[in-house]
């Protein structure tokens, strides 16, 4: 054959793979009059744009502070005459392309990222018949290219990203001698290169991403053995550490990955072992969540490729452009993943009403409701929290029964803390559960589920409960049910007693959100409760304040809407608490006996519960000493600071509610209270003596004279002061 021939024959080749090109890329695009009917369940749903100009493979693809998508060097088809160094700039606005300045170097399998800390991108390393450590800054500005100082290590098939210090990491790869396991700091203020600590697994064409958390994770890859691998290890840059995380569900290399708009970060097709020794194309789709450890698997590409790019551009969308599929060596789709308006998560329905919990008697409802004391007129709450924890794979009870409404409200009446007040389903205690029955679910992954509540109808944070695949019980009014989905202007709910679907039942807003997080950390909580007007003011030893207080309105009969459970119980919750001192200030608008019950939990979710009797009135206020041991809550401990201002102004409180039925009586208290006081700082026997006085006194008329109620008070204002 001559050279002639030669070379037309392969001009021929040449047209007839861009016509094939062409003819792909009309193919894959789908009008915007179709969306709407295409992306019905899809999450994402992967919609054609205007293709890439250039087809490509393991290209370098990231995202400018505009938003717009920059497609850099990779492959341009087979053989390595096929080395690009194109630059492509995606604008998402306008579904338009521009051609860029051209990079330095024809190069493929390089790391290229963008950093915000100066808007200029990076290119590092890369494949050319051979090995590089070369790396350029690239200005999008002045679209201008700079050399700068070449990483320590020759390699390609590395990944670069920015960390949260503004610096570039550079992670894994390969060259001539096999895999690398270098990771190398570049500080683009000083030009300079570090050696950090290496790559736990090293791996090449693996996915690197820097989390919102400050967290650089190292998802995938392969060692150049037909070995694909599904770790993810996380680095921390600040302390120079890595850690193993949860593993990706799909073992894979030269995949696309990048975070998505929600923080979470999403891998889409690349090239994957499906468990069973085969090997292959994959269009595969999962998102990892990095608060929770947690993946989900989402809807697949419409293709499976690998050697794509994944981006995250300014209108909030991923987008998965080029690669390589079964059929054709370089592809230029550009396919966008629109974020489905409607999510619904796998949350069982579980109805109150069901045999044979329903007659079950709820709580201690026979007492506050003795002729309609069951599950089925009280229990939404407590139905409620079945569903959070079967969803999240808790089906046994510590004891290693099933979980199910009746089975929880036994085990909450077993509990010191189950309910609070009349029938309210103590959430603290729930999350305690979780992490007590860990060893009887095989499939809850976490460690606990951590409790927190929102005050307020915060869609916002619903929404994106949901989205990270969390279900939140709401409140509405006298009712509980739980929010699992989003389904355009309004939410999907379970309820546990009537057969609504939306939220838009119940006028489409909520009075609180009550939250359960998948975590391994912290249970530690302090809970206060009283029933009437009780002002609650919590400080910690610097005297800021702390903790939100609210009031609880009792639960609704929901088959007689006319009954409610009992009183409202003002509450006051305050999250993960340091250990060590508190100060709690009580206050009341009238004239009453309080009784303040204080939860002190550990971080074990181990609680320790102290009752504190006092008396108020709108001139006073108590101050209650709280210690907390968030090691060991058996040690934690509460006092009332009690002093003969505040034991005469309590006798005086109780006289005016008649607990004190005698004038002369609560007088000789008074005095003898005075007296003990004037011969406190020179004559403590005899304040002493007195105040012994006192408390006989007490003691000899409690239940005739001196009512219960007010012996309790003084009971504990005497002792206090002896003791003090």
């Amino acid at each position: 054959m001559n050279t002639v021939t030669g070379n037309l024959k392969n001009l021929h080749k040449l047209l007839l793979l861009l016509f094939c090109f062409s003819v792909l890329s009309i193919f894959l695009f789908i009008s915007p009059t179709a969306i709407a009917d295409t992306c019905l369940n899809q999450d994402p749903c992967w919609t054609a744009k205007a293709p890439m100009p250039t087809p490509r493979r393991d290209f370098g693809i990231a995202t400018d502070a505009d938003g717009n998508i920059y497609a850099v060097g990779g492959y341009g088809g087979y053989g390595y005459r096929w080395l690009l160094n194109v630059v492509e700039m995606y604008d998402p606005k306008n579904d338009t392309w521009m051609i860029k300045s051209q990079a330095p170097v024809l190069r493929n399998s390089m790391g290229f990222t963008f950093n915000p800390t100066n808007n200029n991108f990076y290119f590092t390393g890369g494949y050319n018949e051979g090995v590089f450590n070369d790396v350029y800054e690239y200005n999008p500005t002045s679209d201008t290219w700079t050399a700068k100082t070449p990483m320590p290590s020759k390699r390609f098939g590395l990944r670069l990203v920015v960390g949260s210090n503004g610096k570039l990491y550079a992670v894994g790869g390969k060259n001539d001698a096999g895999l690398v396991d270098a990771v190398e700091e570049y500080d683009p203020i000083t030009n300079l290169w570090t050696t950090k600590n290496t790559i736990p697994t090293p791996r090449s064409n693996l996915g690197l991403v820097a989390a919102p958390n400050g967290m650089i994770y190292a998802i995938g890859g392969d060692n150049d053995q037909a070995h694909y691998f599904n770790i993810v290890e996380e680095y921390n840059p600040i302390t120079n550490t890595w850690i193993t995380k949860n593993p990706m569900p799909t073992a894979r290399s030269d995949m696309g990955v990048s975070l998505n708009s929600e923080g979470n970060i999403v891998v889409a097709g690349g090239y994957a072992d499906n468990g069973a020794g085969i090997s292959g194309y994959t269009n595969v789709v999962e998102e990892y969540n990095p608060t929770t450890d947690t993946w989900t698997t989402k809807t697949p590409l419409p293709v499976a490729t690998y050697a794509l790019g994944l981006a995250l551009a300014g209108d909030g969308n991923l987008y998965a452009i080029g690669g390589q599929t079964e059929s054709n060596p370089v592809i230029n789709s550009n396919y966008v993943g629109i974020k489905s308006s409607e999510i619904d998560l796998n949350v069982p329905l579980i109805k109150q009403t069901s045999d044979p919990w329903q007659s079950q008697i709820y709580d201690s409802a026979n007492r506050w409701s003795p002729l309609s004391p069951t599950i089925r007129d009280w229990g939404c709450a407590m139905t409620s929290a079945v569903m959070i924890l079967k969803y999240y794979g808790i089906n046994k009870l510590p004891d290693n029964t099933d979980i199910n409404p009746g089975s929880l409200n036994t085990w909450l009446n077993n509990q010191p803390d189950g309910y609070v007040g009349d029938g309210l389903t103590n959430w603290i205690a729930i999350s305690r559960l979780s992490k007590l029955a860990k060893t009887h679910n095989p499939d809850f992954k976490y460690g606990a589920l951590e409790f927190s509540k929102i005050w307020g109808d915060d869609k916002n944070q619903l929404t994106n409960d949901i989205k990270n695949n969390q279900p939140d019980i709401l409140e509405v009014p006298g009712h509980f049910i739980v929010g699992k989905g989003i389904k355009e202007n309004t939410f999907n709910i379970n309820d546990p007693y009537y057969d609504r679907l939306t939220l838009e039942d119940y006028s489409n807003t909520f009075l609180t959100l009550n939250r359960y997080i998948p975590s391994d950390s912290d249970l530690s909580y302090i809970m206060l409760t009283s029933e009437g007007s009780l002002k609650i003011s919590f400080k910690d030893s610097s005297n800021n304040p702390l903790g939100v207080q609210f009031t609880q309105q009792p639960l609704v009969n929901d088959s007689d809407n006319s009954k409610t459970s009992g009183k409202p119980l003002e509450i006051l919750y305050v999250q993960k608490p340091d250990g060590g001192d508190y100060q709690v200030y009580l206050t009341a608008e009238n004239l009453k006996i309080y009784e303040l019950k204080i939860y002190l939990y550990d971080q074990e979710g181990n609680v320790n519960i102290k009752n504190q009797k006092g008396i108020l009135d709108p001139a006073g206020q108590d101050i209650i000493n709280i210690n907390l041991d968030k090691n060991d809550s058996s040690n934690s401990s509460i006092k009332k600071i009690v002093t003969f201002q505040s034991t005469i102004n309590d006798v005086n409180r109780l006289r005016k509610l008649n607990l004190i039925l005698n004038n002369a009586i609560s007088k000789n208290l008074i005095n003898l209270i005075k007296n003990a006081e004037k011969d406190f700082t020179k004559r403590k026997k005899t304040a002493l003596l007195r105040l012994n006085a006192f408390e006989f006194l007490i003691n000899s008329l409690r239940g005739i004279i001196i009512k219960e109620e007010a012996y309790q008070i003084l009971d504990y204002d005497i002792k206090y002061l002896k003791n003090n």
